[in-house]
C-alpha cells in the first residue's frame, strides 16, 4: 500500500511507495519544494461510508371516493354553465360589469378543479381544460365588451358636440353677412369725403415741403458758418502753440549745441586717457605674460622634480625586496624619517605594508614603525592583520576608510592567502566592502574571481557574496560575463549564477547559448531562471 503525505508548502497530497528509505527527500511537482518524508503526517484514508439506497417515490392511489367521483364532472360543469351565463348578458341585457364578475368567477373554479386534478382528487382532463379555456375566453370577451362600450359612449360625446358647434358656426355665419353689409354701405359713402381731403392735402404738403426745403437750406449755411469759425480759432490757438514750440526749439537747440561742445571736450579728455590706459595695460600685459612663463617654468620644474622624488622613493621603496635583511631593514628605518606628504603616502605606504609580512620581525617592525608616521589611519588595521587576533574586524574598519584605506590592500591579499590556505570560507562577509576600496586595482578583482571560483569552501555564500561584488568592480561587461559562466558548473550557486548573468543585459550574449540549454534542464526552477536571464539579455526573443 502506499504511504500518502502533504507538502509542507502547498498542502498537495503526495503518494509514496511504503518502502522508502529513513530520511528520504522528495520534490513536490507542484511548487519544487523539498518535502522530508520522516517530518511530515502520513494521510489515512477512512473507508467510504456505504451510501443508504433510494427510497422508491409513493405512487399515488388512483381509487378516487365518492365525492370525488362527483368533483370531476361537476366543478367544470359548473365552471362552463358560469362562463357561458357571463357571454349572455352583454349581449342580451348589456350587463358588462356582471359579465366581468361571473367570468371570474368561472375561471376560479376553473383553477380550483385544475388544482384538485393535480392533487389527484378528480379526474378527467379534457373537461377541466375545456373548462378553464371557456373561462378565459369568457373573460377576455367581457374585458372587450367594456372597452367597446367606453369607446362607443366616448364617440357618440364627441359627435353630439360636434354637431353643436355646427349650428353656432352656422349662426356665427349669418350675423357676420349682416355685418359686412351694412359696412359694405358705409364704405361707399365714405368715399367721396377722401376725395376732396386728398387735394388738400396734396396741396399742404406741397407748401410744407417748401418750407422745410428753406429750412434745411438756412441750417445748412447756419452749420457751414459754425464750422468755419471753429477752423478760424483752431487755426489762432495753433499758431500760438507752433509760436511757443518754435521758440522752445530754439532755446533746446542753443542747450545742445552747449552740451555738444562739453560733451566734444570730454570725449577728448576720455580719448587720451583710454590712450594713457592702453599704454598701461601693453606694459601690464608684458609683465604678466612674464609671469605667466615664469610659473609655467617653475609648475614644470616642479613637475620634475616630483617625478625624481618619486623615482627615488621607487627606488628607495624597491629595497624593501631586497635579498639582504639588513638592507630592508634599513631602508624601513630610512623611509620613516622621510615627511609625512601625500606623494610619500602614495609611493611608499603600500610598500612598507608588504614589508610587515617580512620573515625577519625586525624588517616588520621597522616597517610598521614607519607606517604609522607616514599613513596613521589604515597603521593600526594592517598591524592586527600582521600579528593581532580580530583581523576580521580590523578589514572591517579598513573598508568603513573607503579608497584611503587603498594602500592595506596588500594586508587583505596576505589575509585571504592565509586562509585560503587553511580552507576557511569567511572572508566573503567583507568581501562585498573591499571592493570599495580599490575596485579597479587588479588585485582586488583577482580577490572576487578567485572567491567566485573557489569550490573547497564549506558552503556556497562565499561565492554568492563573490557574484554581489561583481558590480562594484571597474571591468567590462565581458570579463563579467566570462567570469561567471566558468562558475555556472557549480551546483550550489548556479541560479545565482544565471540571475547575475541576466542582470548584465544585451552585453552578455556571450551566455546565450549556455542558457539556451538550461532552458530544458529537468530543474523547473533552473528552467524558469534561465528563462527570465535570456529575456533580459534578448527581450526581441
Amino acid at each position: 500500500m502506499n504511504r500518502l503525505i502533504a507538502c509542507n508548502s502547498c498542502q498537495t497530497t503526495l503518494s509514496l511507495a511504503h518502502n522508502l528509505k529513513p530520511n528520504t527527500r522528495v520534490r513536490c511537482p507542484k511548487c519544487g519544494n523539498a518535502v522530508d518524508v520522516d517530518a511530515v503526517q502520513v494521510k489515512k484514508i477512512l473507508p467510504a461510508e456505504p451510501i443508504p439506497a433510494t427510497q422508491p417515490r409513493p405512487v399515488p392511489s388512483k381509487n378516487l371516493s365518492a365525492t370525488g367521483s362527483l368533483l370531476w364532472l361537476a366543478i367544470p360543469t359548473c365552471s362552463i354553465v358560469v362562463a357561458s351565463l357571463s357571454l349572455v348578458l352583454p349581449i342580451f341585457l348589456g350587463q358588462y360589469i356582471v359579465s366581468l364578475g361571473l367570468s371570474f368567477v368561472a375561471a376560479l373554479v376553473s383553477v380550483i378543479g385544475i388544482a384538485l386534478l393535480a392533487l389527484g382528487r378528480t379526474k378527467g382532463h379534457a373537461v377541466h381544460l375545456a373548462g378553464a379555456a371557456i373561462s378565459a375566453a369568457a373573460m377576455l370577451v367581457a374585458i372587450n365588451a367594456i372597452i367597446l362600450k367606453s369607446s362607443i359612449e366616448t364617440n357618440t360625446a364627441l359627435r353630439d358636440k360636434n354637431e353643436q358647434a355646427v349650428v353656432q358656426a352656422k349662426a356665427d355665419l349669418d350675423e357676420a353677412a349682416k355685418k359686412l353689409s351694412a359696412a359694405e354701405l358705409t364704405l361707399k359713402r365714405a368715399e367721396v369725403e377722401p376725395l376732396k381731403a386728398e387735394k388738400f392735402y396734396d396741396l399742404a404738403k406741397a407748401v410744407q415741403e417748401k418750407s422745410e426745403a428753406n429750412e434745411k437750406t438756412a441750417a445748412d449755411l447756419l452749420a457751414k458758418a459754425k464750422e468755419t469759425e471753429i477752423k478760424n480759432n483752431k487755426n489762432r490757438v495753433k499758431n500760438a502753440d507752433d509760436r511757443i514750440a518754435v521758440e522752445e526749439t530754439q532755446n533746446n537747440l542753443k542747450k545742445m549745441q552747449a552740451a555738444f561742445e562739453d560733451a566734444k571736450k570730454d570725449v577728448d579728455d576720455k580719448r587720451k586717457e583710454l590712450a594713457e590706459q592702453n599704454a598701461e595695460l601693453a606694459k601690464t600685459k608684458k609683465k604678466v605674460d612674464a609671469d605667466m612663463k615664469a610659473a609655467e617654468d617653475k609648475e614644470n620644474n616642479a613637475k620634475d622634480l616630483l617625478r625624481k622624488i618619486e623615482g627615488v622613493l621607487k627606488g628607495a621603496a624597491f629595497k624593501l625586496k631586497d635579498k639582504n635583511p639588513q638592507v630592508r631593514f634599513k631602508t624601513a628605518v630610512a623611509l620613516g624619517e622621510l615627511p609625512n606628504a601625500a606623494i610619500v603616502k602614495d609611493v611608499v605606504a603600500e610598500r612598507l605594508v608588504e614589508a610587515m609580512f617580512d620573515p625577519f620581525s625586525d624588517v616588520q617592525k621597522a616597517a610598521g614603525v614607519s607606517l604609522e608616521k607616514i599613513d596613521p589611519d589604515i597603521h593600526p588595521h594592517v598591524l592586527t592583520i600582521a600579528i593581532g587576533q580580530n583581523k576580521y574586524g580590523a578589514i572591517v574598519e579598513l573598508t568603513k576608510l573607503g579608497t584611503r584605506a587603498k594602500n592595506s590592500l596588500p594586508a587583505i591579499v596576505h589575509y585571504h592567502n592565509a586562509i585560503t590556505k587553511a580552507g576557511r570560507s569567511d572572508f566573503g562577509y567583507v568581501l562585498e566592502e573591499i571592493t570599495k576600496i580599490a575596485p579597479e586595482d587588479q588585485r582586488t578583482i583577482n580577490l572576487v574571481f578567485a572567491e567566485l571560483l573557489r569550490t573547497n569552501g564549506f558552503d556556497g555564500k562565499t561565492r554568492v557574496a563573490a557574484i554581489g561584488s561583481l558590480k562594484y568592480l571597474k571591468i567590462d561587461n565581458k570579463a563579467r560575463t566570462s567570469v561567471l559562466l566558468k562558475a555556472l558548473n557549480d551546483g550550489q550557486i548556479h541560479i545565482a549564477v544565471i540571475e547575475a548573468i541576466g542582470s548584465i543585459g544585451p552585453d552578455a550574449k556571450e551566455a546565450i547559448p549556455v542558457l539556451t540549454k538550461l532552458k530544458f534542464s529537468p530543474d523547473d526552477f533552473t528552467r524558469r531562471t534561465a528563462t527570465k536571464a535570456l529575456l533580459a539579455i534578448n527581450p526581441m526573443k
